[in-house]
């Protein structure tokens, strides 16, 4: 049929339709706590590469993949003093959208000196002998303080934030200065940033006491699992709202199996009690050096699974097995379906 002179045709090619269709879909920014990601990376010996290839489970992929599963494209922003320009990748296992960010220069400078960039005092944060740190700690105690406050690259990050077209944007716990940094971004720029709640509750730096409040007000809400977590923010900032929602997790990770079987393929006796622990150790932080310390008292032998680690086989004593690992492996998984209960340290 001819068309009216009247009227008028227009063809839209099939990548401008395809970017239109994604526009559509919210897009949400993930990032994680710290300063950079090498801080998480360098103890369990993984680089940046490990990280945007093969590495899955943790805080930062259950969010995705739940996001993903709610209609929504995660984009996973990740600060970095290993690149030095901005690097975009798709992660290999999980086809989540990255972006690499490099560490400001600034922040480098501040760093420079310091064997720790958490530390809670200038003694605990700098290299150097105390008489020297003495001499100088009201400039120690100055970049000490100001240091977090540098670790993010705004501009870089509001740039990946209006090319991606994302107006959401969702920190790693909101008792960390990177959090107030990206609620000012936000708040500039039209973005709305929310924050979890990962077990950080203590202050280490005196600045985050003038900070803090004014960003979890002006934030567009946090996200904490515990009562006891809500009551306390809600006492004590008063945010624009909290909403109780728990870790997304695999289910498929979780499935069911075989008890009888992973217990003969592990090598533990069909009646033994066997509680395990899984999750990334570190021992100051996450107490497992009470855990261990209450088991030895209480129960007796533990065990430990995981690269580097020797098992014996299990009889029928209360064995506990510590798992360290950063994902969630088949070997990991299997001990899960034979064990007889699973806890955490209170």
């Amino acid at each position: 049929m001819p068309v009216p002179s009247s009227a008028t045709a227009s063809v839209v090619s099939p990548s401008r339709a395809a970017a239109e269709s994604r526009s559509e879909i919210p897009t949400v920014a993930i990032i994680p706590w710290g300063h950079v990601i090498e801080d998480f990376l360098r103890p369990h010996r993984l680089t940046i590469e490990d990280f945007c290839t093969d590495f899955t489970g943790s805080w930062v992929f259950g969010y995705a993949e739940a996001l993903r599963a709610a209609g929504m494209r995660p984009l996973i922003v990740v600060v970095s003093s290993g690149v030095r320009r901005t690097v975009r990748r798709t992660h290999r296992a999980t086809g989540t959208d990255m972006c690499v960010l490099p560490v400001p220069r600034r922040y480098r400078s501040l760093r420079h000196g310091m064997k720790t960039g958490y530390g809670r005092t200038v003694k605990k944060t700098f290299r150097g002998p105390p008489l020297l740190q003495i001499a100088l700690f009201p400039l120690l105690f100055a970049a000490k303080e100001i240091a977090p406050y540098f670790d993010t690259p705004l501009h870089a990050l509001a740039r990946e934030l209006e090319r991606a077209d994302c107006r959401l944007l969702l920190c790693q716990e909101y008792e960390f200065p990177r959090f107030d940094v990206c609620v000012a971004l936000g708040r500039l720029r039209g973005v709305s940033v929310f924050a979890t709640f990962q077990g950080g509750v203590d202050q280490r730096w005196w600045l985050e006491r003038l900070t803090r409040p004014a960003a979890v007000r002006r934030s567009a809400g946090l996200i904490a699992a515990p009562a006891a977590e809500v009551a306390r923010v809600e006492a004590r900032y008063r945010p624009r709202a909290v909403a109780r929602i728990a870790n997304p997790i695999d289910l498929g990770a979780w499935r069911p199996h075989d008890r009888a079987a992973a217990r003969r393929e592990l090598g533990i006796d069909h009646d033994a009690r066997v509680a395990a622990w899984h999750g990334r150790v570190q021992i100051e932080h996450k107490g497992i050096d009470t855990l261990l310390d209450a088991w030895r008292i209480v129960v007796g032998p533990w065990s430990c699974i995981g690269p580097g680690c020797v098992t014996s086989p299990i009889t029928n004593t209360f064995r506990l097995l510590i798992c360290l690992t950063t994902t969630l492996t088949d070997g990991v998984s299997k001990y899960f379906v034979a064990l007889s209960v699973t806890l955490t340290r209170s």
